[in-house]
C-alpha cells in the first residue's frame, strides 16, 4: 500500500513523494507476527522505520532486507 509522506526539506522547498511505505499492521501480516512485535523491532532498531506522530512507517526496501536477514538467520539456526 502506498502512503503520501513528507520526506524532507531541501533548497527548493518541501519534497513530497509517493513512496512504498508499510504501516505496522501490514508488516505484521507479512511476517505473521503480532503488531506489537513489529513496533518493538522498530523501537529497538531491528528494522529501520520512521515514526510520524504515533505511527511507524517502514519502507518496502527495509521489509525486503529484513526478510532476507531473517531467512539467512533461520538457515544458520537450522544448520546448527
Amino acid at each position: 500500500m502506498q502512503y503520501f509522506l513528507l520526506l524532507e526539506n531541501n533548497r527548493k522547498g518541501i519534497i513530497c513523494n509517493m513512496c512504498n511505505y508499510y504501516k505496522v499492521g501490514e508488516v505484521s501480516k507479512i511476517f505473521k507476527v503480532n503488531p506489537v512485535t513489529v513496533r518493538r523491532w522498530c523501537k529497538w532498531g531491528k528494522i529501520r522505520a520512521k515514526k510520524i506522530g504515533k505511527s511507524w512507517y517502514i519502507h518496502r526496501d527495509e521489509v525486503i532486507l529484513f526478510e532476507d536477514v531473517r531467512k539467512k538467520t533461520s538457515l544458520i539456526d537450522e544448520k546448527t
